[in-house]
């Protein structure tokens, strides 16, 4: 197989390879597992294979795919998704001062779908309904740092890109309903329907040229934040970066994880100061 040209395009399909006991097993019969971007086609995941691999001279014979759902539980006889963001939130409010950690400092962050979660968290502290078995428990967090995700899960800013990521993506792939169906589960699924001014404060993060979610998105969130929230709001976008620009280590990748290392100390200290001056 002739050599490809890798494009950075290829980076943003493949996001990583799947290492498990059972992924290692397929690896015996010529089958390797990644993780690839929500959406991609088959088609695109055989071109960015072959591309990123064709030192190797790969050649995909065929691609499966699965999406992987979360585990579904019952509470009061309802079913459920678990929320293990919040789970996660509470076990380290509650744990974290025996590791010498703080459990009055909790940063959040995440891209993508994580990008999604981590927003969402941040802005539905305590919320009963979504906490079940420990309403009662502390999930505020102070800092959020989303990268690339998706605050428009209903349209609610109107823009039609996010009306397609909705019907065409959310709806069927997510929430396994659709908009007419059951408009407030969209709506409570939406960081941006979240806002308010007991936010804590946010940096987002997001690629002018995202083609999965639109930069507007990111815009339109952040222009809520700002009108909303008490707190601050800081904003990148990234000149010419596409979805889930930082999964592979690059000059731009590394500048982005200085930058939110930097972010965070910056804010932990502010936070130590306050401390202080009690």
């Amino acid at each position: 197989m002739a050599k490809q040209d890798i494009d950075a395009r290829h980076y943003d399909v493949i996001l990583s390879p799947h290492i498990t006991e059972k992924s290692t097993m397929a690896s015996e019969h010529n089958a390797v597992v990644f993780k690839v971007a929500g959406g991609a086609t088959k088609p695109q995941i055989k071109e960015a294979v072959e591309a990123i691999y064709s030192g190797q001279k790969a050649k995909v014979v065929a691609v499966n795919t699965i999406n992987v759902k979360g585990k579904t539980k019952r509470w009061k006889g309802k079913p459920y998704k678990r929320n293990d963001v919040k789970k996660a939130i509470a076990w380290i409010k509650e744990h974290i001062e025996a590791y010498g950690g703080d459990p009055d400092y909790v940063a959040i962050t995440g891209g993508s779908a994580g990008g999604h979660l981590c927003a969402l968290a941040a802005l539905t502290p305590d919320r009963k309904e979504w906490q079940p078995g420990f309403e009662d428990a502390d999930t505020s967090v102070q800092v959020a740092v989303p990268h690339y995700g998706v605050y428009d899960f209903a349209g609610s800013t109107g823009l039609r890109s996010a009306e397609q990521l909705r019907d065409l993506f959310l709806a069927p792939r997510i929430l396994q309903t659709t908009w007419p169906e059951d408009p407030e589960a969209f709506e409570a699924a939406s960081p941006i329907l979240q806002v308010s001014e007991d936010a804590p404060d946010f940096f987002v993060l997001h690629g002018q040229y995202d083609t999965l979610v639109p930069v507007d998105q990111a815009r339109l969130f952040v222009e809520e934040l700002r009108r909303t929230s008490k707190r601050s709001v800081t904003y990148a976008e990234l000149p010419g970066a596409q979805h889930a620009f930082d999964v592979f280590p690059s000059i731009r990748s590394s500048h982005i994880v200085r930058a939110i290392d930097r972010y965070l100390h910056w804010h932990w200290n502010q936070h130590r100061q306050v401390l202080a001056q009690r």
